[in-house]
């Protein structure tokens, strides 16, 4: 029976301050509720070895391991590819799913004033210029 949990958030927003974490604050209540004993709050930013670390904790103090964050559509949000090799999975692209959520996504943009879509532009933007910065830095 499972009776320890940890909950692992991660993302630069959160370390630096930039997003205060709500996703872990609710996600303990339910466990609490469901009675499990939630042992530990683990938070990293955008880094491999991080998040690499707080995975190795976690496996250490609980039975359930619980993610939040890092998920997102930017080059720094390596949560998947991370936990893939952490477990030693090779990731797989399920072109149905990918699709259904696409569609999904593209729907809700049309409809909410397209606001994620500006921001991932935006991410893309500033990526392309760090690229261009980087190479130019050479």
């Amino acid at each position: 029976m499972i009776e320890k949990a940890v909950i692992l958030s991660t993302g630069d927003e959160l370390t630096t301050g930039r997003v205060v974490d709500t996703n872990s604050t609710y996600i303990a209540e339910r466990l609490y509720a469901l009675g499990l004993e939630v042992v530990a709050v683990i938070k990293v930013g955008d880094s491999r070895e991080r998040l690499l670390w707080a995975l190795q904790r976690a496996v250490e103090l609980g039975e359930l391991i619980i993610g939040t964050g890092g998920l997102g559509p930017t080059v720094d949000d390596l949560t998947t590819e991370v936990v893939g090799e952490f477990f030693g999975r090779k990731l797989i692209m399920d072109e149905k799913t990918a699709e259904g959520l696409k569609r999904r996504f593209e729907s809700r943009t049309r409809s909410s004033g397209s606001s994620t879509v500006r921001g991932i532009a935006t991410a893309n933007s500033r990526e392309k210029a760090a690229s261009k910065k980087n190479l130019r830095d050479r």
